[in-house]
């Protein structure tokens, strides 16, 4: 993924795919947001990408 392109990922409507949608980032974000989570999101051009999606625990015991 080039660095236009991960740049892009998470604008609504923006999509490398001829028949995406562009909203699979988008609602992706938006759900772990809600969640109080975090998306992050690496990739090297033409060999791999990678996508985490952190979330707290739910009542927090460890802290």
């Amino acid at each position: 993924m080039d660095q236009v392109t991960l740049a892009s990922i998470d604008q609504p409507f923006f999509s490398t795919k001829e028949d995406g949608t562009g909203l699979g980032m988008v609602i992706t974000k938006k759900i772990s947001a809600d969640h109080k989570g975090t998306l992050q999101v690496e990739s090297q051009q033409s060999a791999w990408t990678k996508v985490w999606i952190s979330l707290p625990l739910a009542n927090d015991t460890l802290h």
